[in-house]
C-alpha cells in the first residue's frame, strides 16, 4: 500500500518500428496491484478493427487502441483522487505496467517492469 504505479498505454508504430506511448494512467496508491487489476479487467476483451454485429456473448469489444484505453480509464476512475491521466512522458514510478497494442494482429499485451 502506498506505492505509486503508472500504466503506459503504448501502440506499435509501423513507421518507426517501436511502441509509441499515447498517455499514462497514474495510480497514487496500491501500485503493486495495478497489473493484476488490469489483467482481470481485460480478460473478456477482444481488440477489433470494426465492431462485429452480432457480437459474441460474454465478449467485450474495443474498436482499436483509443477505444480500449478510454474503457480502461472509465473503469478505473471512480471519483476524485487516486487515479490521474498523465502525459505520455510521465516519470516512471515504483511499479510500471506497459499495455502494448499492436493493430497489425489486433492484439494487446501487459508487460510489467520495476524501474526503481
Amino acid at each position: 500500500m502506498g506505492s505509486p504505479a503508472v500504466i503506459r498505454f503504448r501502440v506499435w508504430n509501423a513507421l518507426t518500428n517501436v511502441y509509441q506511448c499515447w498517455m499514462c494512467l497514474y495510480f497514487h496508491l496500491d501500485g503493486d496491484k495495478v497489473a493484476s487489476k488490469l489483467r482481470r479487467f481485460l480478460a473478456p476483451f477482444r481488440l477489433v478493427n470494426g465492431i462485429p454485429i452480432p457480437g459474441e456473448p460474454n465478449v467485450r469489444y474495443a474498436n482499436g487502441p483509443g477505444c480500449l484505453f478510454a474503457q480502461i480509464v472509465a473503469a478505473f476512475k471512480g471519483g476524485p483522487g487516486d487515479v490521474y491521466v498523465e502525459p505520455a512522458d510521465a516519470p516512471s514510478q515504483q511499479f510500471v505496467v506497459n499495455l502494448d497494442v499492436d493493430m497489425r494482429n489486433t492484439s494487446f499485451a501487459i508487460v510489467e517492469s520495476h524501474p526503481r
